[in-house]
């Protein structure tokens, strides 16, 4: 079952996380979170900033997600959609 309306969710959900996430580049990170941090270890911490990323990413896709489904946001699209067609 799957909603028209459901995947441009989906869409605008990535296209915001990538907007907040573009304030927080690996150069802002290192620098206001890590300023002691030396540049021999910077391959290390752009490790740590390529899981915190993935972590943030994947916590807002679960949140989604659970919202979603707590509500039944997708069986209600399609629904709708099955409705108007």
């Amino acid at each position: 079952m799957e909603s028209r309306r459901f995947s441009q969710m989906e869409m605008v959900l990535n296209k915001a996380c990538n907007k907040a996430l573009e304030g927080c580049d690996f150069k802002t990170f290192r620098t206001e979170c890590f300023p002691s941090v030396g540049r021999t270890h910077e391959a290390l911490l752009f490790d740590v900033y390529s899981q915190f990323v993935q972590i943030v990413r994947s916590n807002v896709r679960h949140e989604f997600e659970a919202i979603c489904a707590d509500v039944g946001l997708r069986e209600k699209l399609f629904h709708l959609e099955q409705i108007e067609a």
